[in-house]
């Protein structure tokens, strides 16, 4: 189990990554307001003649933060599975 480790953070990490940032799903099946995952939120921010950049970009900041946490958590599991497999 401590080899495989490293893999199942990698694995986890890109789950996670890829579920985080699915719209096309989101946007599809949700029907109301509460049910909106916040990249289908983020898109929500451009009305039909004018955008609000403002919004758009700190919602932007905001939601990608559990994302730059994870790896900044999973960081130390990969790099030490980069040097245990390099050396036996």
């Amino acid at each position: 189990m401590p080899i495989a480790l490293p893999g199942i953070a990698v694995v986890a990490t890109f789950a996670f990554t890829m579920a985080w940032n699915e719209y096309l799903y989101a946007m599809i099946m949700t029907t109301s307001n509460v049910q909106k995952t916040a990249t289908v939120a983020i898109s929500g921010f451009k009305y039909a003649d004018s955008t609000i950049w403002g919004r758009i970009m700190s919602a932007s900041v905001v939601c990608s933060l559990p994302v730059t946490l994870l790896y900044i958590v999973a960081q130390s599991m990969l790099i030490s599975g980069k040097y245990e497999g390099s050396v036996k």
